[in-house]
């Protein structure tokens, strides 16, 4: 109920899911690769690409994000961890300093397309003040005579594309699990392997005539969606806030960037994805316990999600009790 699959089920091995930092709070909706891959009975491999920010310039902080990204790691292993699904959570470092990784990028720079326009400062003004973050290689020497020039910024795509790469080679990975949202990747990426597109998340504020988008692993400025810091109170009274503005509304909606699910259903699923592989109590709907995800949307479209104020206490008690409460005792 989380993805929009572009190839079969059956033929993922291992995939993995790149993902970024949130400069606040880390929000749930980034779970969708979690009950995928458990469903899937897979391991997954977890990319977290916090240090590229340095391609932006400005007043970046590198040490920051590699903090960040560090605390994000943590975060993502108990999460793992919780739910018992085997998985690698790598971060920039991991594939940066490789030799592989450049090799990768020299591989890929030709491709029509691969590098986009940006802005002013360049792939070599980034590495001069972050020296830390790059190898001393040969291959990343040949790297940076060919890129080092260009602007940092559109230098994104390639390094994205060559993340692919270098896991495809290095880790065996032959699927990329990603939001709709990262298509600009994903046309490059589906050359060489498989490509599964998760539904785009939608604001907790969002309506069927003004779906706002979410990016599911990080958080913007604005945004009213749940995050693993909430407390069982701001929980709740987003999950009721939600469920008022959802009732009456069908289970999928259409967007800009495609199909989504309704705000609220989003994380009916969750409770009840996460209640099923915790082994825990069943989430119940309309006085029936309800083990399926797919039994839920479909319980929801024959009732035209009429009365889903009712069951916010049930999807908030497991969403606490299933998923913030147990990661948040294992990353303390």
């Amino acid at each position: 109920m989380v993805s929009n699959f572009r190839v079969q089920e059956e033929g993922i091995q291992r995939p993995y899911y790149g993902m970024n930092i949130s400069r606040g709070r880390e929000p749930l909706d980034q779970l969708d690769f979690l009950f995928l891959a458990k469903k899937l009975g897979v391991p997954i491999t977890i990319f977290i690409a916090g240090q590229y920010g340095i391609l932006n310039g400005g007043k970046t902080d590198p040490l920051e994000l590699a903090e960040k990204e560090n605390a994000k790691r943590r975060l993502l292993e108990a999460v793992l961890k919780v739910f018992g699904v085997e998985g690698t959570v790598l971060t920039t470092p991991d594939l940066w300093l490789r030799k592989e990784y450049w090799e990768a990028v020299l591989d890929l720079f030709s491709i029509e397309g691969i590098i986009e326009k940006g802005g002013v400062y360049s792939f070599s003004k980034a590495v001069e003040k972050n020296p830390s973050v790059f190898p001393n290689c040969q291959e990343f020497v040949n790297a940076l005579e060919l890129i080092g020039n260009f602007p940092a910024s559109g230098l994104y795509t390639l390094l994205e594309v060559a993340e692919a790469r270098f896991l495809q080679r290095e880790y065996g990975i032959d699927c990329k699990f990603g939001p709709v949202s990262e298509e600009r990747y994903d046309r490059f990426i589906e050359q060489f392997m498989g490509i599964v597109q998760l539904y785009q998340p939608l604001d907790l504020r969002a309506s069927v005539s003004s779906p706002k988008i979410d990016i599911p692993y990080m958080e913007r400025l604005q945004e009213e969606r749940i995050f693993f810091g909430d407390s069982k109170q701001e929980l709740m009274e987003k999950l009721g806030k939600a469920a008022q503005r959802a009732t009456k509304t069908k289970v999928f909606w259409e967007t800009e960037a495609g199909t989504a699910v309704n705000p609220f259903v989003r994380y009916l699923i969750y409770a009840i994805e996460a209640a099923d592989l915790s082994d825990n109590l069943p989430v119940r709907i309309r006085n029936r316990n309800v083990r399926s995800s797919e039994a839920a949307v479909e319980t929801l479209e024959k009732s035209e999600g009429i009365g889903l104020s009712e069951i916010v206490g049930s999807v908030g008690e497991a969403i606490w009790n299933y998923i913030i409460k147990p990661i948040e005792r294992v990353v303390e």
